[in-house]
């Protein structure tokens, strides 16, 4: 499986991604809203883990273009 980690804080991101990878993802990390859109987009992913709190662009927004997008 996939995913796809948005999260702008370097230490969650780290630690949050060493645990899904050595759980068995597969795991792309974004640090900004734009990158996570643009990464969501490619359709690769089988699920999406975001930060609510992302500094250029809300997580809920991100989530709403995303699936107005189809994705």
């Amino acid at each position: 499986m996939r995913l796809l980690l948005v999260e702008d804080d370097v230490r969650i991101h780290t630690f949050l991604s060493r645990a899904l990878i050595e759980a068995g993802y597969q795991v792309d990390v974004a640090n900004d809203g734009k990158t996570g859109e643009a990464l969501a987009l490619e359709g690769i992913h089988d699920a999406f883990i975001i930060d609510l709190g992302l500094p250029d662009l809300d997580g809920l927004d991100l989530i709403a273009r995303c699936r107005a997008q189809g994705s």
